[in-house]
């Protein structure tokens, strides 16, 4: 195992190969628990391989996950005297092969291009028939559904997620981070803000359809902010994108952000200008046009035009003053 570390990340890796063929399936079981949460695990071949590069963050974990065929289930008991000090929230996009998870006495078949989300705190089976690779965003679970705003519950469990429409630019940004976490560490840290961020509001954009029409304002609201941190750097986002994103009219979501003090498009622009300051104190050397395209203004003109009105100053004056990063 190796553990390089950079300022709030540190980077492990575990593979199988390092152990003889006889040892690899008690060695991957030491792994999994290692990487994630006190597990059992049956591989399905006697040539099992398998790997996890993990990157721990302040809020959250990301790892890549890759092994053939294998069983992995979690059981009252392993919840019962595991010694974790937290459970978690696992979001996985399956990048390659099929995962079977059952939770709550619900199954969801999960091929490459979907996601599926389990929760540590409960007994759970996991199937993959053959070799797969994973991305997993972990969160701690209480807090992941506190900041999303949502009770707790098994409403988001065990179901298959398609990766399409908003959900397909969260999981890209994820697949795409895990890939840089170990290419470009420090890099990956300047993003951390951001990911986090997006990591919990997730759960918004996963909500089902029908566990939203009761939600409170506050709650369609967070789902709405959701829904524009994972489409920042669309310049076409607009009320109307944002409302169908979330499955309300324009109407209604005006309606939710009513008495608040900020408008729809006020709250995406100001999410856009406290990202356009991370990434302008966290790459100094970066051009402020790259940036700008980045966080989806549709011009550098507008960019300078929204953030001076904002900062009262513009970008290369707020980089230069090295003020703190807001959000």
């Amino acid at each position: 195992m190796s553990e390089p570390t950079v300022p709030s990340l540190r980077l492990s890796s575990w593979s199988t190969t390092q152990n003889s063929i006889n040892d690899a399936a008690d060695h991957w079981q030491h792994i999994s628990q290692q990487a994630y949460v006190d597990v059992s695990t049956a591989p399905l071949n006697s040539d099992f391989d398998g790997e996890v590069t993990l990157g721990r963050f302040p809020s959250f974990a990301l790892s890549i996950k890759r092994a053939g065929g294998e069983d992995v289930w979690r059981s009252r008991s392993h919840i019962a005297q595991g010694d974790e000090r937290d459970e978690y929230l696992y979001t996985v996009f399956q990048v390659s092969g099929t995962c079977v998870l059952e939770q709550f006495d619900r199954t969801a078949v999960v091929p490459p291009g979907s996601a599926v989300i389990y929760d540590s705190s409960a007994p759970f089976v996991m199937h993959n028939a053959g070799p797969y690779e994973q991305v997993i965003v972990e969160l701690p679970a209480d807090e992941a559904f506190a900041r999303a705003g949502i009770s707790r519950g098994n409403d988001l469990l065990a179901r298959t997620l398609p990766c399409d429409g908003a959900v397909s630019a969260v999981a890209s940004f994820f697949v795409n981070l895990a890939q840089s976490q170990i290419r470009d560490p420090e890099g990956a840290v300047r993003l951390e803000p951001h990911a986090s961020d997006l990591a919990f509001s997730t759960l918004n954009l996963v909500t089902p359809t029908t566990a939203r029409a009761d939600l409170p304002g506050a709650t369609r609201r967070e789902q709405a902010i959701a829904y524009m941190r994972a489409n920042l750097i669309d310049p076409s986002v607009d009320a109307t994108s944002i409302a169908e994103g979330i499955h309300i009219s324009r109407r209604s979501l005006y309606r939710e952000f009513q008495g608040t003090g900020d408008s729809v498009i006020g709250v995406l622009r100001e999410l856009r200008v406290e990202q356009a300051k991370r990434l302008l104190l966290g790459s100094p050397n970066r051009p402020v046009s790259s940036i700008a395209h980045d966080t989806g203004f549709s011009s550098v003109a507008h960019f300078y035009r929204v953030f001076r009105a904002s900062t009262s100053m513009t970008p290369g004056e707020y980089r230069a003053q090295g003020l703190p990063r807001g959000l």
